[in-house]
């Protein structure tokens, strides 16, 4: 159904233009220049960038959830109940095409009006397990990090909740349950088959006893198999599935996990493509930009060429403080850490310790709010940069 619509959009809309989020509002690139040009939101740290594909695109920096009909022209928008921040926004392919929208700590929302009135889906809450979610280091509070839908049971969704694994329902979210107990709690991102049911990708962390990277499920999230064996690096975070290409993917990585990037290595963030539904795997792009403070930030799959997709880089600090970091909502705020930790203390410690600083100067201002880069990735490793000059970029969607 996915390829469907993305070959009907292209015929309706010629997939002219790239919609960024970024830390500076929403922006955009035409298809055929190498510029973008702001549009809506200034000033908000605009995290997601959702398409329905009927004619209305959504945003969310975090605090509030936007719409638009009209190419961001005029704005309507929204809060979760109890001003909860935002941190995943999803629009079931399924009639009548509800909203969810996840939150920190994890909570599920859902609007049947479009988006204009929310409310708590309670199933979610009463998940047999839900006390057990934590995150890991500084905060206790879980956040889900991403919703998704099974390609052909309308009433199958799967959530992600760092840390407390893969929620399910089947019955359309009036009851839950975990299906990755037995495999990682440390759930990041998913990506559902466009047209296979049952099928789904999990990209997993370090917080907990399995290893991190790519887990694949047949069967509705029953059992998983773990395609990133021997691999490295293997903190694995956004994730894509190319409906024009069998069973293909790509996957963001690092060797380590947030607080560690902070450090003078920087992220070393690298970009994985699997083939043969995770049974083969080959690193497709690595170090884009010489910086080390440098983190891939977003993937936006490439509307004419197969196996290309369009990469997002950007600095480091910004991005973390947009989306969330240390176990704090998108957007901050983020403390000033106190005390300074001594050069014996756990490299962890100080790992932490030097992103807080950098996250606290942000909330003041005493630093930038970064920059961004686009570029144009080929599988077979060959990239070129499109765009020198952005904000730091959050999301990116054709429409």
């Amino acid at each position: 159904m996915l390829s469907q619509l993305y070959e009907g959009k292209k015929k309706e809309y010629g997939m002219k233009r790239l919609w960024l989020g970024t830390t500076d509002g929403i922006w955009y690139r035409e298809q055929d220049r190498s510029e973008v040009r702001p549009v809506a939101l200034a000033g908000k740290a605009v995290t997601q960038i959702l398409d329905t594909g009927r004619g209305r695109v959504y945003a969310t920096d975090g605090r509030r959830i936007w719409w638009s009909q009209d190419e961001w022209r005029h704005m309507n928008s929204a809060q979760l109940p109890g001003g909860r921040p935002v941190t995943a926004l999803a629009i079931s392919p399924h009639p009548p095409y509800p909203l969810f929208a996840g939150s920190l700590p994890a909570a599920l929302f859902r609007s049947d009006d479009a988006g204009e009135v929310w409310y708590g889906v309670t199933g979610f809450d009463q998940t047999p397990g839900h006390e057990t979610w934590t995150f890991p280091g500084a905060s206790p509070h879980p956040r889900v990090n991403a919703i998704a839908f099974d390609a052909r049971q309308s009433e199958t969704l799967f959530v992600s909740v760092e840390v407390g694994g893969i929620i399910r329902s089947l019955d359309g979210g009036e009851t839950w349950a975990s299906c990755s107990d037995d495999v990682n709690r440390d759930a990041h991102f998913l990506a559902t088959h466009p047209t296979a049911s049952g099928v789904l990708y999990a990209s997993m962390g370090f917080g907990a006893q399995q290893p991190g990277g790519v887990y694949r499920s047949v069967d509705h999230g029953v059992t998983w198999r773990y395609c990133f064996e021997n691999l490295e690096p293997s903190y694995t975070r956004a994730i894509v599935l190319d409906p024009r290409e069998q069973d293909t993917l790509y996957v963001v990585a690092t060797p380590r996990q947030p607080p560690f990037w902070a450090l003078p290595e920087g992220p070393r963030s690298v970009l994985w493509h699997g083939r043969r539904g995770g049974d083969e795997w080959t690193i497709c792009a690595s170090q884009l930009d010489q910086e080390p403070s440098r983190l891939i930030t977003a993937l936006a799959l490439d509307p004419e060429a197969r196996d290309t997709l369009y990469v997002a880089t950007s600095d480091l600090a910004p991005a973390l403080h947009a989306i969330g970091a240390l176990g704090r909502p998108p957007g901050g705020p983020f403390p000033a850490p106190s005390t300074e930790p001594s050069a014996n203390a756990p490299e962890i410690v100080r790992a932490r310790f030097a992103l807080r600083q950098r996250l606290a100067r942000l909330d003041t201002e005493q630093a930038p709010r970064g920059g961004g880069t686009i570029w144009r990735v080929a599988a077979s490793g060959t990239h070129r940069r499109i765009c020198p000059a952005a904000p730091a970029i959050l999301a990116m969607l054709w429409a």
